[in-house]
């Protein structure tokens, strides 16, 4: 062992055997085993398998997702009309106070409760979209809003205009609910 500048053995001077095993070892010096590539059967085995579980995931989602949209669906058809018929409730009270009114007040009184009630009903219907179909005797039939119910011979209108509303008819969201049934005028034969 080489000597340090005093008697007593010193950390800056070590054995040469040391110094040779604690030097780091370069790179190039390092035996590397050779890496074994994959083989093409390998490779398409891998491939085929992580396609494999991708597809069945997306299978399992796809099912997940119809039975949820199904069940969605049944929902909405089962409570789709919530909204709708607690405003009707507002409806019926108004009919049942008319009703209970009926049995002590003057007719006057209950004609009046009435109209009271259909204009509740009418607003209701209008809020949720439903809305009458505007018609008047001498507009013109209209086979997408109209049901001509009968033909009537007048000279009071021309041929093809409403002479006779028996039904109002209705919209819902601008699409036809039910046709106004209507009485149509002919022209008359002489």
């Amino acid at each position: 062992m080489e000597k340090c500048h005093s008697d007593h053995k010193c950390h800056c001077m070590k054995e040469p055997s040391k110094i040779n095993q604690e030097a780091p070892v370069p790179e190039s010096v390092i035996p590397v085993e050779p890496v074994q590539e994959k083989t093409d059967q390998e490779q398409w085995e891998e491939e085929r398998t992580k396609l494999k579980d991708q597809l069945l995931r997306n299978l399992a989602d796809l099912e997940n997702f119809r039975k949820r949209a199904e069940r969605e669906r049944e929902e909405a058809l089962k409570y789709g009309v919530t909204k709708f018929a607690k405003d009707f409730l507002t409806v019926l009270d108004a009919f049942q106070k008319a009703l209970h009114v009926s049995d002590e007040a003057p007719s006057s009184v209950i004609l009046e409760g009435l109209r009271i009630a259909e204009k509740e009903f009418s607003s209701t219907l209008n809020r949720h979209g439903v809305k009458s179909i505007p018609i008047q005797k001498g507009d013109t039939f209209d086979p997408a809003y109209h049901q001509a119910m009968l033909e009537i011979e007048t000279t009071d209108y021309p041929a093809g205009c409403i002479v006779e509303i028996l039904q109002t008819g209705y919209t819902l969201q601008e699409r036809l609910l039910r046709p106004a049934l209507v009485g149509v005028s002919k022209s008359v034969k002489l």
